[in-house]
């Protein structure tokens, strides 16, 4: 190779000046029209330049590259089957093409497909021990599976690269919760109130302060107007619920009624009024308010728990 090297030195005026230049200008990329689609979020047109014929020619990382573009423009179509089928074979053809393998994992996520998720997030943290979308895709998985101390540590991991996505400091903040670790919970869910402010954050640290005890600070936050604009009559069953757990009778009975103006019929409505009625040694108002749950509701756990309460309220 060297030889030919020199004799092109050597030849080099005898050539013509274009020859010469394009020796050794830089090859075209021949996927620059399917980058440029695919980044300005074109993918249809990215998938009809790529269709399987064009697929032989392309070599090495250009081919890897090619089922990437084209396994996420189906993906962002919404065509997810198309998408597993072109990042399957491409993990295969490519097995240390890393972007492909994140690409499948995080398909196979999305999925529920955990266990075959897994081993390829692992194999991406092997490569790269600080990769965000492993970790996090790990975090997801180790959560929905109850290894929450695992969850932790691969949130931690995840914020250190990305400690400004407040989604992800909200789902840190629930595995927290689940650990019971509340004061780490209500800081981490803060940060991402902080990032934004999103309704779904104010009821977590509603929950939060309820669970630590801080009961009124708790029902504050549930009328919170920005959390009602999210949550309305939600947010004030649940504010009936935790009344009555804390015995505020009177309380409970007022906010069921608030719920009954937005919703006549509303079963857990009605199952505050009946708790109440029992509290208060009201029997026969008890089993009409359980009586009212509708038939139309009879799958709900609510309509469930009210018949077999029926059936328990004769032994008082």
């Amino acid at each position: 190779m060297r030889k030919i090297f020199l004799a092109l030195i050597l030849l080099g005026p005898s050539l013509p000046a274009q020859a010469s230049w394009n020796i050794f200008a830089p090859r075209k990329d021949p996927l620059a029209k399917e980058k440029e689609l695919f980044q300005e979020g074109r993918y249809k047109e990215v998938i009809k330049d790529l269709g399987r014929d064009q697929f032989q020619y392309y070599r090495g990382k250009n081919l890897a590259r090619a089922y990437f573009y084209i396994g996420q423009s189906y993906e962002y179509t919404d065509h997810l089957g198309r998408a597993l089928g072109f990042y399957e074979l491409g993990v295969k053809l490519f097995p240390n093409d890393l972007r492909l393998a994140a690409a499948l994992a995080l398909l196979l996520h999305r999925a529920g497909l955990e266990t075959n998720a897994e081993p390829l997030f692992k194999k991406i943290l092997r490569a790269h021990p600080n990769n965000a979308e492993a970790h996090l895709g790990l975090a997801e998985i180790d959560a929905n599976l109850g290894f929450l101390k695992r969850s932790v540590h691969h949130y931690q991991a995840t914020l250190k690269s990305v400690p400004e996505n407040a989604d992800i400091w909200r789902h840190y903040a629930e595995v927290l919760m689940r650990l019971r670790q509340f004061l780490d919970a209500e800081f981490a869910a803060k940060k991402s109130l902080a990032l934004n402010p999103d309704p779904k954050t104010e009821m977590d640290i509603a929950f939060i302060e309820r669970d630590k005890g801080n009961l009124d600070q708790a029902l504050s936050l549930l009328d919170s107007p920005n959390l009602n604009s999210k949550y309305g009559v939600k947010a004030e069953r649940l504010k009936g619920l935790w009344l009555l757990e804390d015995n505020q009778v009177a309380k409970a009975i007022l906010t069921a009624k608030n719920v009954q103006r937005v919703s006549p019929d509303d079963p857990i409505a009605h199952w505050i009024l009946a708790q109440a009625a029992l509290n208060r040694g009201q029997i026969s108002k008890a089993k009409k308010e359980l009586g009212l749950i509708q038939n139309s509701q009879k799958h709900s756990f609510v309509y469930k728990a009210a018949q077999a309460f029926l059936q328990s309220i004769p032994q008082y």
